[in-house]
Formats: structure tokens, sequence, C-alpha cells
């Protein structure tokens, strides 16, 4: 393709004492060009919406997701490391319409859908076996605490592991059709050694995106 725009270049210039000194331009063809516009209007996606559970599945696609307030100590004996300790919470994700959240998303045009979790840094993240385990952002010197989160994924009947490593990670899916069921996340604090976890406060940001068959 051809430059939109082509300089005209000068002449060598030959001035007499006391004259005016003016430059004699070379023309030039003009160049030529075009420019093709293609876009298209397509139907806006869903909105990813987080919950506390399929009976109240909320509104915003932002959430903090609280495992609590609990004592270092509230194992009598550490087993190992990895153990978990406290409570299991959990969050639901559904799809709704961007304009209503409490309407039903319009999934006709896909055969399914995929949530990813997005894992910033490999050292976020530590795995034993099938399990990952998140790492505190917060460190010991802001007040942070060793402990780590397990991470499950699953239905409202419970979760299973899954493998986080730094990137995009599949967490899982349904079909399009099947809006009788959100897909949830489980979160459950866990003892980075075979101690009791130090005190201090936990923060993760997991962003959570969708893909569409």
């Amino acid at each position: 393709m051809k430059h939109f725009f082509s300089h005209s270049s000068t002449a060598a210039l030959v001035c007499a004492l006391g004259a005016a000194c003016l430059p004699s331009l070379q023309a030039q063809a003009a160049d030529a060009g075009s420019l093709t516009i293609k876009a298209s209007v397509s139907k806006a996606t869903c909105a990813l919406i987080i919950g506390d559970s399929d009976k109240s599945p909320g509104t915003s696609s932002y959430k903090t997701l609280n495992l609590g307030n609990l004592a270092s100590n509230n194992a009598s004996g550490v087993s190992a490391a990895f153990s978990t300790f406290g409570a299991k919470k959990a969050v639901v994700f559904s799809l709704k319409d961007p304009s209503n959240p409490t309407k039903a998303c319009d999934l006709s045009s896909a055969t399914g859908y995929q949530l990813y979790a997005y894992v910033d840094k490999a050292e976020s993240v530590t795995t034993s076996g099938s399990s990952s385990f998140l790492k505190n952002k917060i460190t010991s010197a802001q007040g942070g605490t060793n402990a780590l989160v397990k991470i499950l994924f699953g239905g409202a009947s419970g979760g299973t592991d899954v493998a986080l490593k730094q990137g995009l990670n599949p967490l899982g899916g349904l079909i399009a059709t099947d809006r009788t069921e959100g897909v949830f996340l489980y979160a459950q604090f866990a003892y980075a050694s075979a101690a009791d976890a130090t005190p201090g406060k936990f923060n993760f940001d997991l962003p959570i995106t969708v893909t569409y068959k």
C-alpha cells in the first residue's frame, strides 16, 4: 500500500547578493490510497454475577469472600501442612442479563460456557497432590499471616480440587440451557506447615472470566 502522505523535495537554491532567496518546489504525483472500514454489532454478552448461594444470587460482579476471624491455635495440634481449618465458605457464579441482573441471560447463540480464574504469578499459589492453595498477598511485615487458602470448585453439593497455576485456569462450566444450578467456588483456610498459623490478615484477589462456546 502506498503512503497517504508525500513530501515535496526542494530544489537547490542559488541566491544573488541582495536578491530574495525563494525555494523552487519540484512537483510530484500524489499518492493514492483507500481505507476499508469493517465492523459488526453483536448481542451483549452476559454479566457474571457472584452471590452467596443459589437462593441469594446477588447482583454484582465483585464480591469479598470472608472466611472469618479465627484463632491461630484453633486446632488441638496440627497434623500436617496443608490440612484445613475453619469453616468452608462458598460463593455462587451465575450469568445474568447485563442490563438487569435479576433476569437470566440470553445464551441462545452459545452451547455452553466456561469459567476461568486468573493467577498473576506462579509464586502466588502452591500445590499439594491435586489440591491448590492460595498464598497470602499481605506479607508478614504488613500484618499478614502465613495461612493458606484451599480452593475447590463445583456444584451446590460440594466442590472438587482445582489445579491452579500462573495464567488462566479453567474452573468449570455449564451447558447454555442449564440455568437451574449455579457454579460454586469454595475456599477454606489451610496450614502452611505442621504448626499453628501465625496471626495476621489474609487477602487474595482472584479475577474470574467467562468464555462462551
